[in-house]
């Protein structure tokens, strides 16, 4: 599974803290290239439709880019929040794992709590503890994981 962010440790001692990354592999950074900007940019190059469509088309290209720096920008703020409501669980490991719901980070984010279950849905996470999906961290799937652990344990010692 690769994950689509990465949370790692950074520092040394007490100024020791959990930083949240945006993992390239799964999305990279898009930008123009300065050469085709250049060429549009020139006066004369292009005419009528043709300098109609090429802007049109340098404009859609602009604003996917913002579209996809904001989704990068929005998953990296909604797990830096998780981090910090579950810094135990960092530090530890899932029995200091705490309950967080999808409408507790909506809230402090300012997003609707749909938006945060499909930021959530299919994403994964590169912790210190392994590459968890993202929902793992949000109370319904805490009870089924503490449920799964312990019907494990049970079946195990018996």
């Amino acid at each position: 599974m690769i994950p689509d962010l990465i949370v790692e440790k950074k520092g040394t001692g007490e100024d020791d803290e959990y930083r949240v990354s945006h993992n390239d592999e799964v999305l990279p950074r898009l930008k123009l290239s300065s050469s085709y900007r250049e060429v549009v940019a020139q006066p004369g190059k292009f005419e009528g439709e043709n300098k109609a469509f090429i802007t049109e088309r340098l404009e859609k290209a602009k604003s996917m880019i913002r579209d996809f720096d904001e989704r990068r920008r929005t998953m990296i703020q909604l797990m830096e929040f998780i981090v910090d409501r579950q810094e135990a669980f960092f530090e530890k490991g899932e029995e200091d794992l705490r309950p967080l719901t999808q409408r507790e980070v909506a809230e402090h984010v300012g997003m609707h709590e749909s938006t945060v279950s499909r930021f959530a849905n299919k994403k994964y996470v590169r912790t210190p503890h392994g590459v968890l999906p993202l929902k793992f961290f949000f109370y319904n799937n805490i009870l089924y994981m503490t449920y799964e652990s312990a019907f494990m344990n049970e079946f195990l010692l018996n």
